[in-house]
């Protein structure tokens, strides 16, 4: 399979990993797996979400020369902004 083509199949079965249905009706698992899927991908969601303010802070703190109460007030931001 040419790699771009495993990036698509890759992320499109990344997104269905939240779905309920696609993984009761098409995939067979049992309640407790789907439960445990849906589980991890909420939190693989909210890590990114941490991991993209920690990210976008450390380069305005870089790019701004910010002191550390603005490091602090934008990584809040940052995380209040993702959230919505």
């Amino acid at each position: 399979m040419h790699a771009g083509m495993h990036e698509t199949v890759a992320s499109l079965f990344e997104s269905l990993l939240g779905l309920p249905e696609f993984l009761d009706e098409t995939m067979w698992l049992n309640e407790p797996q789907v439960r445990q899927l849906v589980a991890f991908d909420t939190s693989r969601i909210c890590s990114r979400h941490v991991a993209r303010s920690r990210r976008l802070t450390v380069c305005d703190a870089w790019m701004e020369h910010l002191d550390w109460a603005e490091i602090e007030r934008r990584y809040a931001s940052y995380c209040r902004s993702v959230r919505h």
